[in-house]
């Protein structure tokens, strides 16, 4: 998924285990109970506006990536790499995160 461009995609349940998310777009993406494991070359990556709630997301390495205004309620987060990333007005409520 190199530079995918999922700009406003529905991709509700998709499971993304080790996909290549270099660059991929998902700005306004409907990703609510998706599952993204494993994913080992992420950066750049943006969900900005995106809903992930109820999402899966674990042993990830996403740096620089972008979260603004992104919906994690009830996101469980793992193991991620997010060094230099963009997180603002990100809604967490519920989210259950070890890093």
């Amino acid at each position: 998924m190199v530079g995918a461009n999922c700009i406003g995609a529905e991709l509700l349940e998709a499971d993304f285990t080790a996909a290549v998310f270099t660059d991929a777009v998902f700005r306004r993406a409907l990703m609510r109970r998706v599952s993204i494991k494993h994913i080992h070359e992420g950066a750049r990556a943006i969900f900005d506006g995106a809903d992930l709630r109820d999402a899966q997301v674990t042993d990830n390495e996403m740096p620089n990536s972008s979260w603004v205004g992104t919906d994690l309620r009830a996101i469980a987060m793992e193991d991620m790499g997010l060094q230099r990333a963009r997180i603002e007005r990100a809604d967490l409520a519920g989210a259950r995160s070890k890093f």
